[in-house]
């Protein structure tokens, strides 16, 4: 009877239909938006970076302080721990219920980052500031708090160190979530841009952790020789850089064939160097006199040039010989990259008008991540959809019939959203995937149908009206019961398909169970207005009573 009066007022039952695919779009513009969700492996990591030039003596103290602390507030006691082989396969090994919850162990890899441990995980390169300190936990639920509590404790003692905590993310290769990446040919005028963008997120809720990569600035010594006394002073540039070069960073003096250590014959340079006093202290670099071969003299080095401290950036990265600066932040806890976004690009946008043409931006971390992974995918689907409709044509050898079948996919997203929206999930690569999956199941649906209403029009030779309405009742029994069965299929996916898995099986339940049901009723309405079958006089005859 629904059947019916639906294709009775079928204007209405076209404009329903569009407005519940617009209803759908909207619910969709509702759900959070996360790529791809962090792990859900108990293990997280911290990062640290001591200012440029920092000994690797330093580095360690910190992260010797680190390891006491945690030792002393979240380290789980070692009689909980699983130790043997029998223990790990009765417990199922990092998956035991522990009394406590904390962290069960810990590695720091001081001067430079961990082995790869992961595919997405990119090790930095050695430097004497850096830390990477990598966990195992007892519940990766936990870990947001407790890095946020370890972000804390560094940050509140060593206030020159950079340090975050994270979780492990699934997609995401970047160190942090958030990544906007300005560039500009003016080096100086681009700090001072930087530093807005930083104050601006800084003040944006959820966003932690702000920071750049050109890092801390470092002192550094500028020496800027006089040529004209230098000339006088019978001396030559060449004089001039050597002695510089002897007392800062030291000459190649030789080398010295080792027999003994390994590999066998290795050579190690020898480098001549003044000692410390005179490369620490000013005063005494002032005093340095540089040799002319010439005279046979030596004149002091403030002489003939001016020598003073000044600050200077850590690192200095370009791209496209364009100067670049990265400025990045993490995300607290049930925040999405999508929520930053909102607030920082229609900002972006209003300073790069202020800022002028010699300034962009670009979107990094998790945004530049999502962008082309999707574009990768989306490239494809035109021609996956070309060889649907040319495979759909084929089979019926007609245009309106593919048209009615194709008109269900996008019913699809109504189920999405809602899903989502219900369980909470974020909406990102693996609930697209599921959307564009959909389709497949629900044009199969479609098929199953138009063939059935051919059959009861050339078979049992129906009218149209009729041969929609049988076709529709004849199926929907099979239908379901495939779509049910799927859906049974799909629930252990959904409970225990973890972090990655869960969006997914929730995608595809609820698209299925509103595609499936639309199906059933927007497929015989496009038919009947793509073959203008009339159902104004039309009464329903059950098919046991037809004469």
């Amino acid at each position: 009877g629904l059947l019916v009066k639906l294709l009775k007022f079928q204007k209405v039952g076209l404009i329903g239909v569009a407005g519940m695919l617009i209803v759908g779009i909207g619910l969709l513009g509702l759900t959070k938006k996360q790529f791809m969700p962090d792990a859900d492996k108990p293990i997280m990591y911290t990062i640290m970076r001591l200012p440029i030039g920092t000994s690797i003596e330093r580095t360690e103290r910190v992260v010797d302080d680190l390891n006491a602390y945690i030792e002393e507030k979240y380290k789980v006691p070692d009689e909980q721990v699983p130790t043997g082989i029998v223990d790990l396969l009765l417990t199922g090994g990092t998956t035991k219920k522990y009394d406590e919850e904390g962290i069960i162990s810990w590695g720091a890899f001081i001067g430079g980052g961990a082995p790869k441990y992961t595919l997405i995980y990119a090790p930095e390169a050695p430097a004497p500031e850096y830390a990477y300190v990598l966990y195992n936990t007892t519940n990766y639920k936990m870990i947001p708090e407790v890095a946020a509590d370890i972000d804390n404790y560094l940050a509140s003692k060593y206030p020159d160190l950079e340090a975050f905590s994270n979780i492990l993310s699934t997609g995401n290769t970047a160190e942090k979530n958030i990544e906007y990446r300005v560039s500009g040919t003016d080096m100086e005028e681009l700090r001072v841009h930087m530093e807005e963008v930083k104050g601006k997120l800084k003040t944006v809720n959820g966003a932690v952790n702000v920071s750049d990569n050109w890092n801390q600035e470092v002192r550094k010594v500028i020496v800027d020789v006089d040529q004209d006394k230098v000339r006088r002073a019978g001396l030559t540039s060449e004089e001039v850089a050597m002695s510089l070069q002897s007392i800062l960073t030291g000459i190649d003096a030789t080398t010295f064939r080792n027999p003994t250590a390994p590999p066998i014959n290795s050579l190690v340079p020898i480098t001549l160097r003044t000692t410390s006093e005179f490369r620490d202290d000013i005063t005494a670099l002032e005093t340095t006199r540089i040799y002319s071969a010439r005279t046979g003299e030596t004149v002091p080095l403030k002489q003939i040039a001016d020598i003073r401290l000044d600050w200077a950036p850590g690192y200095i990265y370009t791209k496209n010989r364009v100067f670049t600066m990265n400025v990045s932040a993490t995300l607290e806890k049930g925040v999405t990259s999508a929520e930053i976004d909102a607030v920082m690009l229609p900002w972006l946008d209003e300073k790069m008008e202020e800022w002028g043409s010699e300034f962009k931006y670009e979107l990094g971390g998790e945004n530049e991540s999502s962008n082309d992974n999707q574009a990768a995918l989306v490239t494809k689907l035109p021609i996956a959809g070309l060889l649907i409709v040319l495979l759909l044509v084929a089979q019926f050898n007609s245009i309106k019939k593919p048209i009615a079948i194709l008109s269900s996919i996008p019913l699809g997203i109504i189920g999405v959203a809602v899903g989502l929206l219900i369980s909470g999930e974020k909406f990102g690569f693996m609930p697209l995937v599921a959307l564009i999956s959909l389709a497949g199941v629900v044009i199969n649906n479609a098929i199953v149908l138009i063939d059935s209403i051919d059959i009861q029009l050339t078979e049992f030779g129906r009218t149209p009206q009729a041969a929609v309405i049988e076709a529709c009742q004849r199926r929907m029994r099979p239908i379901l019961l495939t779509t049910i069965t799927t859906l049974c299929g799909l629930l252990p996916l959904w409970f225990f398909g973890g972090t990655l898995f869960a969006p997914l099986a929730v995608a595809l339940i609820f698209g299925l169970i509103f595609g499936t049901t639309l199906t059933l009723g927007v497929v015989p309405l496009f038919y009947a207005v793509l073959f203008g079958v009339n159902y104004k006089e039309y009464e329903y005859v059950p098919a046991t009573e037809e004469k």
